[in-house]
């Protein structure tokens, strides 16, 4: 698999005959070996590019940066230092690179210096886009120019790959669902291009409700688990790559939620509290402390709305956390803040609230409407299994969410109904009573406990449908 010395010492100057056997490398796990072939070639700029790489995937990234760093006069080496700035910098950093780095260096016949053009316009994109800046659409459009007189086709797919990112996070999820699943039907499987674009297929696929035939094996099957509920309900383990954290934190999520509507009045028996904190535990474990896209912000939402039902106030500090660039872009990404921050408050009704709450409501009913239809059956689907409360104050103005909150148990001091049903045996004036209470962290008197176990059998043989509170309602919209 791996050349000779004199073989590679020509191979790494020839950009495309290079990127196709790298790749081929990947595949077959050979870095490591790769890599020690190229320490016994001479010294040079274009090796030490070629070591970075390989060095930078094992996670050493100051050695791999320090490889092209000593460089300056190479294009290349020029090109991969500011590409890595580019993947580890801030917006400042990012401000810096697109000011100063221009790639204006005189072509001659060494091709690699046509690659450090391709890879200079590719990351430059990548900033300007980071950024919101309008020049990144040239940029790409630069780099794809390059790649096709370089005649490579891998290069073109990374182009299709990051333009398929910068509309996602435009907010064009059809569209980047295109871009997505051309990069995946023209790329080998277990690249990290092809890698990339269906991940990101999948999560644009799972908040569409599509199912394109074009999808991976397992893109396929995760979306199968991610879309029945009674599945999501059991502690289910992804079948591969995929997104293998957020599968498992949804199960815990739908199990702490089911037992902190249940288990309200005995919030603070020792042994429902030290069940309710195991939950927390393994969902933080699980959530971890990555609030990088999309995936990041829905497992920081997980840890907010679990925080907001231990009677952790920092639940919104983390929420907040989670949601910056470039989620913000995404319009389904913002309801889905939006109701979680509701929700939150709902958990936790004596947080100061001002005016924010009614802001989120009004910006949701007005983003509601014009959700595509799969986003929005995506968003009713999180609303009803995680943030009832938002879903039940939109329901006021819509149709559509009137007929999906009809089997909510809203309970009043003058009753608990469901459907327009009233509810046999549910402890109605108790819990409207000391619902509050007991949201600030309050106990119930030993003597009524039997109120309480009355309210959870009542759910319970109903199947335990998502409760509506009157006083926390009036408190949320007063």
């Amino acid at each position: 698999m791996i050349p000779n010395s004199e073989e590679l010492q020509e191979l790494i100057f020839c950009p495309v005959q290079w990127d196709t056997f790298f790749t081929q490398v990947q595949h077959t796990r050979k870095t490591e070996e790769l890599l020690e072939a190229l320490k016994k070639l001479p010294q040079s700029s274009v090796r030490d590019a070629r070591m970075s790489v390989i060095v930078r995937m094992q996670g050493k990234l100051e050695e791999s940066t320090a490889l092209v760093y000593q460089h300056s006069h190479c294009p290349l080496c020029k090109a991969f230092y500011y590409s890595y700035l580019i993947s580890l910098g801030d917006d400042e950093t990012l401000r810096c690179v697109l000011e100063n780095f221009k790639p204006d260096w005189p072509l001659t016949s060494r091709l690699v210096e046509l690659e450090a053009k391709f890879r200079a316009y590719l990351n430059l994109g990548i900033a300007a886009s980071t950024l919101k800046r309008e020049e990144a659409a040239g940029l790409f459009v630069k780099a794809a120019q390059i790649a096709e007189i370089l005649e490579c086709k891998r290069f073109k797919d990374i182009v299709n790959y990051e333009s398929g990112w910068r509309q996602l996070y435009a907010g064009n999820l059809s569209l980047a669902a295109s871009v997505f699943g051309e990069v995946i039907r023209t790329t080998p499987e277990n690249t990290p291009v092809h890698s990339g674009a269906a991940h990101y297929a999948t999560l644009i696929c799972w908040f569409e409700g599509i199912s394109p035939v074009w999808l991976p094996r397992w893109s396929k099957e995760t979306l199968k688990v991610l879309r029945n509920p009674d599945v999501v309900h059991e502690r289910v383990s992804l079948p591969s790559a995929g997104t293998p954290l957020l599968i498992p934190l949804l199960s815990e999520l739908q199990a702490l939620t089911r037992e902190f509507n249940i288990k309200l009045p005995l919030f603070h028996v020792i042994e429902n509290q030290q069940k309710r904190q195991g939950m927390l535990r393994r969902i933080r474990d699980l959530a971890g402390t990555d609030n990088k896209e999309i995936l990041g912000f829905l497992r920081q939402s997980v840890l907010a709305l679990a925080m907001s039902m231990n009677h952790d106030a920092k639940a919104l500090e983390t929420l907040r956390g989670g949601f910056k660039y470039p989620q913000t872009g995404v319009g389904l990404m913002a309801m889905v803040y939006f109701a979680n921050f509701v929700q939150i408050h709902a958990n936790l009704p004596h947080l100061p609230k001002g005016e924010e709450v009614q802001c989120a409501l009004q910006t949701m009913g007005q983003q509601f409407r014009a959700l595509p239809s799969g986003q929005r059956n995506w968003l009713i689907w999180w609303m009803r299994s995680f943030t009832p409360v938002p879903m039940y104050l939109l329901a006021r103005d819509s149709a559509q969410l009137q007929e999906m909150t009809a089997d909510f148990v809203v309970v009043t001091s003058s009753g608990a109904r469901r459907a327009g049903t009233k509810v046999k045996t549910y402890p109605k004036e108790f819990m409207t009573k000391h619902v509050l209470e007991l949201l600030a962290g309050g106990q119930i008197p030993i003597d009524q406990r039997p109120q309480a176990h009355r309210h959870r059998h009542a759910l319970e043989s109903l199947g335990i449908p998502p409760v509506i509170y009157q006083p926390i309602i009036e408190k949320l919209v007063t």
